[in-house]
């Protein structure tokens, strides 16, 4: 047989381990090049992650790593945020005062409409003054239950006002001389005195003082002192007593200390840089939260209702707690905004004037003081006066 000369089985074997220690090489050579490019992408998201969390602790005020997270703290007394320069500060002190103000005109937008349980009666007071879609500041004023000028504050406003001027005037929450000033106040006053602050005042008159002269009452008086509270002491580790001490001047109950202490939390979240849903849902895991407000709570941003007026009705449309915490707090959930949460909220009718300071002062916190109307600060009868005192207010947060 001619042809080529067969090649040896070693000739063979020899190429095939050149072949194969060629390919071992350059499999070593492509997987560390993978290798380090993917240790730079690594190093350099990491690096960018580092920085965003500083960015963050220097953009907001809060510095827990679990402040965003819903996750729960171990102690009353932690300090859960670091307001660590004055931009930070001033950040703080823009959003108290926006909450503030925005309680009290949402307070004095409503009182027209205050306390008129049938809400088809609204509606045909609206009608008739061709009003439907803006029910704020309704002329003539119609609550069944006292007759104050357009503009004014309803008597939870006027129950506010007293706590804002003693906070000022002392530069803390001295619960001894807010109870004084508080009933002084009642003392003079011309409009309608709720049974809370009769019972207070009767209290006083016969020798009860601080804390035993707050009357025993499960109304909504708790959740409208929180803006003012939160705005003087956000981000203190003191925040809670105080707020306990400021409920206790005017009522005793365990409903009133549970849904005042979860509103002021709540509020404080946003006050120092969260949005509304996301100081719910730390509300709704945190352990600061009493349990019997969590549960008033998850009652309110779960429901299946979709309008206001329904849930509203269907949490109680009184002053009793906890139907006047869960009302405010679905509003919050469901609302868009500063005007349409205050709108729905007085044509769920009812005690519409506590939910209202409590509506206010939380969108406002978030949205910022441009988010109240001008028209309705201006229809707000002490909205010049008002202004001056949470701007006092604000100048006494430096201390605890």
């Amino acid at each position: 047989m001619t042809g080529r000369p067969r090649r040896g089985k070693k000739q063979n074997s020899f190429r095939l381990f050149v072949l194969l220690v060629i390919t071992v090489v350059a499999l070593a050579y492509i997987g560390g090049w993978v290798w380090r490019s993917r240790s730079r992408s690594t190093s350099t998201q990491m690096q960018a992650s580092t920085k965003g969390q500083n960015d963050a602790s220097s953009e907001g005020v809060l510095t827990r790593e679990d402040s965003f997270e819903g996750k729960s703290s171990t102690s009353d007394k932690e300090t859960l945020y670091d307001i660590s320069n004055d931009a930070d500060e001033n950040r703080v002190k823009e959003r108290a005062k926006a909450a503030v103000l925005g309680a009290f005109v949402a307070d004095a937008a409503t009182m027209g409409l205050h306390w008129i349980y049938n809400t088809a009666q609204i509606q045909a007071l609206l009608t008739t003054k061709q009003k439907i879609g803006s029910p704020e500041f309704f002329e003539p004023p119609s609550c069944p239950f006292y007759k104050y000028d357009s503009g004014n504050l309803s008597p939870y406003g006027d129950e506010v006002l007293p706590l804002l001027e003693s906070v000022v005037e002392q530069g803390r929450l001295d619960p001894h001389h807010f109870s004084k000033h508080l009933f002084e106040s009642f003392k003079k006053y011309n409009g309608r005195l709720n049974s809370a602050s009769k019972d207070m005042v009767r209290n006083l008159e016969s020798g009860k003082q601080f804390p035993e002269a707050g009357a025993v009452n499960d109304e909504a008086h708790s959740i409208v002192k929180a803006s003012v509270v939160v705005a003087r002491y956000a981000g203190k580790p003191n925040l809670k007593d105080v707020m306990l001490d400021t409920i206790r001047v005017h009522q005793q109950s365990t409903d009133a200390d549970d849904a005042g202490v979860a509103a002021a939390l709540v509020l404080e979240r946003i006050v120092l840089g969260q949005r509304i849903s996301q100081a719910i849902q730390w509300a709704l895991q945190d352990n600061h939260i009493p349990t019997s407000a969590k549960l008033w709570l998850q009652t309110a941003v779960q429901s299946k209702h979709t309008n206001a007026e329904a849930a509203v009705l269907d949490f109680g449309q009184s002053c009793h707690l906890p139907g006047s915490f869960q009302g405010p707090m679905f509003l919050a959930s469901h609302s868009n905004g500063y005007v349409e949460a205050v709108r729905e909220n007085i044509m769920a009718g009812g005690d519409n004037c506590s939910r209202a300071h409590f509506i206010g002062a939380l969108f406002a916190a978030q949205d910022g003081l441009d988010s109240i109307p001008d028209e309705w600060r201006q229809k707000t009868a002490i909205f010049t006066d008002l202004e001056a005192l949470v701007d006092d207010l604000l100048e006494r947060r430096g201390a605890l």
